[in-house]
């Protein structure tokens, strides 16, 4: 499990911290703070729960994640992450579209093409789960992507990466195995029933 806490760090060192920390945190991804470097706080945790699956949590200052043409060449990845904004006003572009964000939203982003994601102040928990765990094709996926609330399965989902995120600050290193297994079932499920094949 990698945790980190601004306050931990150095005054002067936390922006190039945080941006360093959070942009390496799997996948190439651009980061950029919104907020006055003198009023930064920030602290995640990323936690594996399987090797196809993993959970992630930020709570602090308002960011930008980017992942561009370029970065996309230079890491190709297969790699779905299902989030859940904790403060309203985020928003997420990825296939052309804009998309404002609430609170209590479920939201899919194809790590395998462009995005960029722009939250608020506050919480972003978020699951990221391999699309070959999952066993969907990239034209499933984004078939599916604006449709996730059509899902019977759709709060389920939500409260479930909500509740990774507060396992994740909380595991203590515990291997969740079992956890990320039955996490790529219930995305998957998740995407098939959201009835637009």
């Amino acid at each position: 499990m990698l945790a980190f806490d601004s306050a931990d760090v150095a005054a002067a060192d936390r922006a190039r911290t945080v941006i360093a920390g959070l942009g390496g945190e799997g996948i190439r991804l651009r980061v950029t703070l919104l907020c006055a470097e003198a009023s930064l706080r920030a602290r995640w945790w990323c936690l594996p729960l399987s090797p196809a699956a993993g959970v992630y949590r930020y709570e602090g200052s308002a960011l930008r994640m980017t992942r561009r043409a370029a970065d996309v060449a230079a890491q190709p990845t297969d790699r779905l992450t299902f989030a859940v904004p904790g403060s309203p006003g985020s928003t997420l572009w990825q296939d052309g579209r804009l998309r404002p964000l609430h609170a209590d939203d479920l939201v899919l982003i194809d790590d395998a093409t462009p995005f960029d994601y722009r939250g608020g102040e506050g919480s972003l928990c978020a699951v990221h789960v391999s699309r070959v765990a999952l066993g969907v094709s990239a034209e499933q996926t984004h078939a599916a992507a604006s449709h996730l609330r059509d899902s019977p399965l759709h709060d389920l989902a939500r409260d479930h990466v909500r509740a990774l995120g507060r396992i994740a600050a909380a595991a203590g290193g515990r291997s969740l195995g079992d956890v990320g297994r039955a996490t790529a079932l219930l995305f998957s499920a998740l995407l098939l029933s959201c009835d637009v094949f």
